[in-house]
């Protein structure tokens, strides 16, 4: 191998020395900064795909978030919609559970009987109620469709109470007293 060198001259030689010194230099390079950087260049891929997760995690979070807030929104629109179109304002409830029974009884011929009213507490949060009691009579399929006017009016009456007080099985006339319930809310 010594003569090999010999035959190369003093130029050829000084390249070959720089080739082999810049040859030694880039290997320690790469032993000491490469490798450490190639091992950076991997920590750091990890962490990035473990943020990608973790985003990929709070699009989710932050999209299920939206959903539910979405929903909240909706409650709400329907709650307002419940307090401005089905229960009664506090103040007005009086006269207008009175002008939608009267309604009611036009509908389906009815006299418009005595009416007592009472208030009822009730233990919900701000939802109260007014029951209204009177005595009908009529027909079978006259109470009926009373009952069922009642019951599917626009504003939320509830019968609470139907006590039979006589039933007259030749003529088919039935007197019923009724107490019919009409809900407020409390602002």
């Amino acid at each position: 191998m010594k003569e090999l060198f010999d035959l190369l001259r003093k130029k050829e030689r000084k390249v070959l020395g720089i080739t082999v010194l810049l040859l030694l230099v880039s290997l320690v390079f790469y032993s000491f900064i490469g490798l450490g950087e190639k091992r950076r260049y991997f920590r750091l891929n990890e962490l990035f795909s473990h943020g990608e997760k973790n985003i990929q995690d709070l699009k989710t979070s932050r999209d299920e978030k939206k959903l539910e807030w979405n929903r909240w929104k909706e409650a709400s629109l329907d709650i307002k919609d419940l307090k401005n179109n089905y229960f009664y304002n506090k103040e007005d409830i009086i006269q207008d559970l009175r002008q939608d029974l009267e309604k009611v009884f036009r509908r389906n011929g009815i006299p418009s009987p005595r009416i007592k009213y009472n208030y009822n507490g009730l233990e919900v949060e701000k939802i109260n109620n007014m029951t209204a009691s009177f005595n009908i009579e009529g027909h079978y399929h006259l109470v009926r469709k009373f009952i069922y006017d009642l019951e599917n009016f626009q504003k939320f009456l509830i019968i609470e109470k139907i006590d039979f007080s006589e039933i007259n099985t030749n003529s088919g006339v039935l007197k019923i007293k009724l107490a019919v319930a009409g809900y407020y809310y409390e602002k």
